[in-house]
């Protein structure tokens, strides 16, 4: 383990009766970020810590205000003396993006916390016969020897399913990660998890709605800008990452490097937008046009450092732009969050309210069902409201995890396995899946439930866990203004009509204002006009192309390998059959070809040969090797 985390000194290591922790950081403020275990005055706890803690100076200054000493600067001690002066709910206090153990002596414990939001920093821990094994990421854990590398079944659907596997499972049969808002006990042999804290999302109704969103997002931004080594920002020209810039210029005294990713693919390329943004605000910015040739041959790299496969696309292009944001900074600013904050899911809810609203009477409903593979069955919106019905009466939560399975072309519902997969794992994995951990404590509305549940599916463990993941193979430090504690407080508790604007039909043609207020306050006061009205893309690679030049040149036989098919996971047949019918059909979506592709990289890294070195292998030399 102490290998896979590269620790080079003793420094980096505690061993403590039946306990060993280490740790290996990559500071940004060298004399708070040490790499070194950091116990209290007392010699009763010892904390190791991986990330950021924002608001440390706050917490020290009101930490020795109740009469604590530090032997150090260290946040790490800070934790530590936090942790004795708050118990578990220490959890609460700690602002930023970060993964931490806890060895208690007192109480012969391990606690393992991680921040609210995990994917940037998350932490993972297999439970042995005779010991807990855990780390900040799986490469350790399999490094350890204790754990054999084997698919988990159920996993398997699920990551096929929702297009990644939520907690506490992993991919790896018997790795679990940490759910955020919850910790880890582990006390005399027994493993158990806590819930510290949940997001709540009561509205506010306040008149300073504007002030206070102005005032967390500049703190945040300030925050995020502190460090001793060199930082950059990534800039795609969208909203969030040009209000980034707009709100560091204002905040920094000289200019600021930026960092965006072309593609030649001018339908998607939104460089152009990039390009006005830093010339608006005057950065030093760097640009690095992808090309197809190039795109995909590092599969294996994006997917080693993912360590679990992800569906989204733009986990390629996310690679590309953290390697070449390294080769100049320690450090970027992302613009990650708003999507998940403010609501982005609103159509899918608007479709579904719209169909309560005319089945109140039950007779639409009735009627839909009847005509089921009717005369009317073949028409679009009939089948659209089919869907709607099946939907109505689902739990939110069910129904955003329907709607992401749907959305990903794999099936239609999670209780539907999907084609390509053996009948063998016909296994009901969603009975696993507790939906009430992806509600907040407060169940106000749908719609802020739906905001939950896309925090942390879509955002934790998909948009989050991308990027983190990626820049951390590339030992890039992130730090996401966005996901600061105040300002997500302080957005959770908006009400919907200041989030999304617009009435029912306005939110299902897509033509309602979202991030209403974010825009009319601080977009209207520092972007270009240009950037306030551009429509909403997403950091889109031109995967198609990519994908389909790259796969005419490729046998498809040869992307399982051996072992895989002699697992049985799939129907053989229905895997080429896809891949066939996206080579053939313009109109075919990506999303299955891509994740069959990923996961036979997966497969080959981690399940069939592990190694904790980086591969330096293409996805070429991967498949025929």
């Amino acid at each position: 383990m102490a290998q896979a985390l590269n620790l080079q000194s003793e420094a980096n290591f505690v061993i403590d009766e039946q306990i060993g922790l280490g740790v290996q950081r990559m500071p940004l403020i060298t004399k708070i970020q040490t790499s070194s275990p950091a116990w209290t005055k007392d010699g009763s706890l010892c904390v190791i810590l991986n990330g950021d803690i924002l608001n440390f100076p706050e917490l020290r200054s009101d930490l020795e205000r109740r009469g604590y000493e530090f032997d150090s600067d260290s946040d790490a001690e800070l934790v530590a003396n936090l942790y004795l002066d708050r118990g578990e709910e220490f959890l609460k206090e700690l602002n930023g993006l970060f993964a931490l153990a806890i060895w208690d002596r007192r109480m012969n414990e391990i606690i393992l916390a991680q921040d609210r939001y995990g994917g940037i920093r998350q932490l993972y821990y297999a439970q042995l016969p005779d010991a807990l094994v855990f780390a900040s990421s799986i490469r350790p854990i399999l490094a350890s020897g204790e754990i054999v590398p084997e698919v988990d079944k159920d996993s398997l659907v699920e990551f096929f399913s929702i297009g990644r596997v939520l907690p506490p499972y992993t991919l790896f049969h018997s790795i679990s990660k940490l759910t955020p808002g919850y910790i880890v006990q582990c006390r005399q042999g027994s493993v158990s998890t806590k819930l510290i804290h949940s997001f709540t999302f009561t509205p506010e109704n306040r008149v300073d709605a504007g002030y206070l969103l102005e005032k967390y997002y500049t703190e945040a931004v300030e925050r995020s800008l502190v460090a001793d080594g060199s930082i950059g920002l990534l800039l795609s020209g969208g909203f969030d990452s040009s209000l980034n810039v707009a709100m560091a210029s204002k905040l920094s005294r000289g200019p600021l490097d930026t960092f965006s990713l072309g593609f030649k693919d001018t339908a998607l390329d939104e460089s152009y937008y990039a390009r006005l943004v830093a010339d608006y605000f005057k950065t030093n910015h760097h640009e690095y046009v992808l090309d197809s040739s190039d795109a995909l041959e590092v599969l294996p790299q994006i997917v080693w450092c993912q360590e679990e496969p992800l569906h989204d696309l733009s986990a390629v292009p996310s690679y590309h732009v953290a390697r070449f944001a390294k080769s100049h900074v320690d450090a970027v600013v992302a613009g990650d969050g708003p999507d998940h904050l403010w609501g982005r899911n609103s159509l899918f809810l608007a479709a579904r309210r719209l169909f309560n609203t005319l089945n109140r009477a039950g007779l639409f409903k009735k009627l839909l069902l009847k005509d089921s593979g009717g005369r009317f069955s073949k028409y679009y919106p009939i089948r659209v409201a089919r869907r709607l019905a099946y939907w109505a009466d689902k739990p939110v939560a069910r129904f955003y995890l329907d709607s992401t399975s749907r959305w990903l072309e794999n099936t239609s519902s999670i209780e539907r396995t999907p084609v390509f997969l053996s009948k063998e794992l016909q296994t009901g994995w969603y009975d696993r899946i507790n939906l009430a951990q992806l509600l907040p404590l407060d169940t106000v509305d749908d719609f802020h439930c739906m905001v939950n549940c896309d925090l942390m599916v879509e955002g934790s463990f998909g948009v989050f866990a991308k990027f983190g993941k990626v820049a951390a193979g590339q030992s890039l430090q992130v730090r996401e203004p966005y996901l600061d504690n105040s300002l997500v407080d302080h957005i959770n508790h908006l009400p919907e009509t200041l989030k999304v604007k617009g009435n029912t039909w306005q939110q299902l043609r897509g033509t309602a204002q979202r991030k209403y207020l974010l825009r009319h306050t601080l977009g209207k006061k520092l972007l270009p006009h240009e950037i306030l009205m551009k429509p909403k893309a997403g950091f889109s690679p031109p995967m198609n192309q990519w994908l389909r030049e790259y796969l005419k040149g490729l046998d498809v036989n040869e992307i399982m390998s051996p072992s895989i098919k002699k697992a049985g996971f799939f129907d053989l047949a229905s895997v080429e059959n896809i891949f066939e019918e996206y080579l053939k059909n313009p109109q075919r979506s990506n999303y299955g070809p891509y994740m069959l592709l990923s996961f036979a990289v997966w497969h080959r890294l981690y399940i069939d040969k592990f190694n904790t070195e980086n591969p330096n292998v293409s996805l070429t030399e991967l498949l025929y090797e």
